[in-house]
């Protein structure tokens, strides 16, 4: 019964430690601290490599710290993990638009914007897409 006890105290401490890892990395990274971050991710996907919320929030590190490339990696992994994973989806669409893949991020927001008719950030996304790719009268009905 003691060993029982331990070991249930232990999983449990574990799995705050493991929670508090990726509330810590998240913060960092909200905050710019781009590898800080990133190496909070890392040791949690060296535990679970397959962890989809790591795996999301750490696709989003690496877009908004312009390494588009890795963040591509992390978010194609989760949608073969999880195939429309709707933060995987959305974390993709962006990467094209913020590395100027603007015909990729126009096809991706209109597919997130077609799942979600009354999505404001998608429609807005959809509608920046256009407005890089000169296409303004259909950027406006996205407004």
């Amino acid at each position: 019964m003691k060993n029982t006890l331990v070991f249930v105290l232990l999983l449990l401490c574990l799995s705050r430690t493991t929670a508090q890892t990726l509330r810590d990395a998240i913060q960092a990274s909200h905050e710019g601290k781009y590898y800080k971050a990133e190496a909070g991710f890392k040791t949690l996907l060296s535990k679970d490599k397959n962890n989809i919320d790591v795996l999301v929030a750490s696709g989003f590190n690496y877009a908004w710290n312009k390494e588009y490339r890795s963040a591509k990696e992390r978010f194609k992994h989760v949608l073969k993990l999880q195939p429309g994973n709707a933060d995987a989806a959305k974390g993709m669409a962006y990467v094209y638009l913020y590395e100027g893949s603007y015909i990729k991020a126009a096809t991706a927001f209109q597919g997130l914007v077609n799942a979600n008719p009354s999505s404001p950030e998608f429609r807005m996304a959809l509608a920046l897409a256009y407005m890089n790719l000169q296409k303004k009268g259909k950027a406006m009905n996205e407004f």
